[in-house]
């Protein structure tokens, strides 16, 4: 089976460079989070997309099935970890706009006095 690269593994490393290059990944997707830097997220979430496309998409020899549904199910708990973040860091942006929001009305009120 090609890998994303085009290249024909030879052996079981081939699985462990597919693991590291999704770790990579993971890492900027967690990066992109922590720092808020949502444009630069969706760009690196297109890229993983199509990956995984690539590295999903021909049929895997049956000696590599069980690694490879390892693989997609670590992805599945990652990404679940990844949806917290994002919900953690919503909540806090909310947050932050009510506190702007009461911040400004009570602004506007003190000027009107």
């Amino acid at each position: 089976m090609p890998s994303p690269d085009g290249l024909i593994p030879s052996d079981c490393s081939w699985i462990e460079q597919q693991k590291q290059k999704l770790e990579s990944f993971a890492n900027k997707i967690e990066s992109c989070i922590d720092n808020s830097e949502w444009e630069m997220l969706s760009v690196t979430l297109e890229s993983r997309q199509e990956f995984l496309e690539k590295l999903f998409l021909d049929s895997v020899p049956e000696n590599w099935r069980y690694a490879m549904i390892q693989l997609a199910e670590s992805i599945l708990e990652r990404d679940k970890f990844f949806q917290v973040k994002v919900e953690e860091q919503k909540n806090i942006s909310s947050r932050l706009q009510l506190a702007l929001e009461r911040g400004r009305r009570a602004v506007q009120a003190y000027n009107n006095h």
